[in-house]
């Protein structure tokens, strides 16, 4: 048996329409150049909570009169007014910030995928595809910008220079400018953090990992495939030596998970850089990690000289050592 497409491309006089064939009726009149079927990436959606099924309506390509947009099985989602819609890339990455580049005589901007202009079409080059609302842009003058597309908000322009080493997570910046000072923002482009270069930190990039830390690697110093890590925390003060190959924060807590360079065993390392509990075998967390690639407590481990496929021998970390604001506020209103 022949099933009849929900959603079918109509030609008449050699344009073209979309008619819903359930309802029996016309979703768009045929007065379209062309109109495909847009075969896109589930994961393009997705950076809230990738773990959830996504519902995506089936989306078309529509163009007239050289201009391209969307249609979807209610009609119009971009009105075809744009010289170029780009998609390219979401097969091959996960966890992107559900926006569109278009293109408008000759220069690039940002709408999200309802159609709706999230920036002026005033830049000669953008980032894309993003994995957060901040994008790194070519303002008309060739300088670099970044943006918050969550607030709108330009937070950082740079005219003298392009020498910025730049770090972007689903929901901060962190960045070196000039080899001289350090800058931190958040999703909306506020700056969080703010401090000069010093001669421990040598000029090292360095990347966000919760409310109280950062941390700074050598890039250039890779040993078995591993980057050399250490902390420093807001105001530049570096708490550890590049001693680590894989830091990881964990979520509601001020308090990271690392791994040594040395034996490959970990440590919980709190915001002052103490190490609270150490040569801790294979830590894991068994909920994973959260959308921003942190690890979701509780954290267990198995001893040094244990089996780590011996389930019995697991440890649980009490997590009252951890610094947690959650934990915190959680102890207080049971009180």
């Amino acid at each position: 048996m022949h099933l009849v497409e929900d959603i079918e491309i109509i030609k008449k006089d050699n344009k073209y329409g979309l008619k819903n064939n359930i309802k029996g009726q016309i979703i768009l009149e045929p007065i379209y150049d062309l109109i495909e079927k847009w075969e896109h990436s589930d994961s393009y959606y997705f950076v809230s909570n990738p773990d959830e099924e996504p519902d995506i309506p089936d989306m078309y390509v529509i163009i007239k009169n050289h201009k391209i947009g969307f249609a979807d099985g209610n009609g119009i989602v971009v009105e075809p007014i744009y010289d170029d819609i780009l998609d390219e890339q979401f097969v091959y990455r996960e966890k992107l910030y559900p926006v569109f580049v278009a293109k408008k005589d000759k220069k690039y901007g940002y709408i999200d995928k309802y159609g709706k202009q999230l920036t002026e079409f005033i830049y000669n080059d953008v980032d894309f595809p993003l994995i957060s609302p901040i994008a790194h842009v070519l303002n008309k003058n060739g300088m670099d910008e970044y943006l918050s597309l969550s607030s709108g908000k330009t937070f950082f322009s740079n005219p003298t220079t392009k020498d910025i080493t730049a770090s972007i997570s689903p929901n901060h910046v962190a960045m070196l400018i000039e080899s001289k000072r350090y800058k931190v923002f958040d999703k909306d482009g506020n700056c969080i953090a703010d401090f000069l270069n010093n001669k421990k930190l040598n000029s090292a990039p360095i990347r966000y990992l919760n409310e109280k830390l950062l941390m700074y690697f050598a890039e250039t110093e890779v040993s078995d495939g591993m980057y050399k890590i250490g902390l420093v925390d807001y105001f530049g003060k570096v708490l550890t030596d590049i001693k680590y190959s894989h830091i990881q924060a964990i979520t509601g807590t001020t308090t990271v998970l690392g791994a040594n360079l040395v034996g490959g065993l970990n440590e919980l390392i709190d915001e002052n850089g103490k190490v609270l509990l150490s040569k801790m075998k294979n830590a894991i967390s068994w909920e994973g990690e959260d959308n921003e690639g942190r690890l979701i407590s509780p954290i267990s481990y198995w001893k040094e000289d244990d089996d780590p496929t011996d389930i019995d021998k697991c440890i649980q970390v009490d997590e009252s050592i951890i610094s947690s604001t959650e934990i915190k506020k959680n102890s207080e209103e049971s009180e």
